[in-house]
Formats: C-alpha cells, structure tokens, sequence
C-alpha cells in the first residue's frame, strides 16, 4: 500500500467519524469532543504524510480543507478546527524530534502498510 493511499483511507475514516450528512443539519456535537480529537489526529497524520513523504503539499492542503469542512458537522467552527489542527501538528513536531530514526522509519513504514479499506 502507497503511503497515499493510507492517508486517503484515514482520511475516509476520519470522514466517517465525523458524521458526514447524518448531522449535517444538527450542529450539535454527539460525540463530545470528537471533533477536536479527529482535527488534532488530522494535524498529525499532516505532520507524519509529510515527514514520510507521498503527498504533495496541494493534496495535503486539499485533505485539510475537507476535513476542516466536515468538522463543521461536529459543531466546530473554523477557529476551534484551526486551532487543534495547529495543536496536532505541534504535538508530533515535538515527539519526531525526539524520535530515533529507527523509529521515525517505523513509523513510516507503520502508516505505509495500513491495509486498503480501512
């Protein structure tokens, strides 16, 4: 499995985590706090996809404009989408620097073999 594609199936789950239509027309979060946990998950999964390359910087761009878009559905605003986006990505900025390379290629290699259809 492409590193693409294990982003894109996430990303799909993701999707799917955070209602997609069902609550389009509640923006009620029923989840209590999902919305913040799958947008920092977003931001790093960010983090991690460009770390160990596969995306180019207009699919990972195009992947948070829909995740942020979805969020909504959770009764995030942009603001708090943006927010624990940013908090995600700090959070595994900070945990790569202090990662061996060993682990930094296992985590690669870990998100590459996520299998298709998840």
């Amino acid at each position: 499995m492409t590193t693409v594609r294990a982003f894109q199936t996430i990303s799909f789950c993701c999707l799917l985590l955070t209602g997609g239509a069902v609550f389009a027309q509640t923006p009620v979060d029923p989840m209590g706090g999902m919305g913040e946990k799958l947008a920092k998950l977003g931001g790093q999964m960010h983090v991690a996809a460009k770390k160990c390359g596969g995306y180019t910087e207009e699919q990972l761009e195009k992947m948070k404009a829909e995740q942020r878009k979805n969020s909504a559905n959770l009764a995030m605003t942009e603001e708090a989408f943006d927010k624990a986006f940013a908090e995600g990505e700090r959070l595994l900025e900070e945990r790569w620097k202090n990662m061996s390379s060993a682990e930094r290629a296992a985590a690669c290699e870990e998100m590459k073999s996520v299998p298709d259809g998840m």
